[in-house]
């Protein structure tokens, strides 16, 4: 009787471990996802900070500060001469009294045809 007693608390307590061991496995390789996981985005972020340094680099540039100095200010160097030339003309806009001249010799009723379909 005291063997049996001692088999099915050693059964109970063998099943209570395998049970705890695959509990511990399972999250283990939740946490190694996780892990692999943050790996990326840390890797990610290390590539936009390298990024953003060149570019803070680039922007600290002499080259960088006149290349913006004359596109976005206008500004020249001594001696340069900006030629500014015009855009292209837009289309003229249709006069107004011209219409108003081909209305009036029209008949009333046509004059109102013309007003509600234009």
């Amino acid at each position: 009787m005291k063997t049996k007693a001692i088999r099915i608390f050693t059964l109970i307590l063998g099943v209570f471990l395998v049970i705890s061991l695959v509990r511990s496995i399972a999250d283990l390789w939740q946490k190694g996802s996780l892990f692999e996981k943050e790996e990326q985005r840390f890797a990610k972020a290390r590539l936009d900070h390298e990024q953003l340094l060149s570019e803070y680099d680039k922007i600290q540039s002499p080259q960088y500060v006149e290349q913006q100095a004359r596109d976005k200010l206008g500004l020249t160097k001594e001696g340069e001469v900006v030629v500014v030339l015009p855009q292209k003309p837009e289309a003229k806009p249709p006069n107004i009294i011209d219409a108003k001249v081909e209305l009036s010799s029209l008949p009333i009723w046509r004059q109102w045809i013309e007003v509600i379909l234009n």
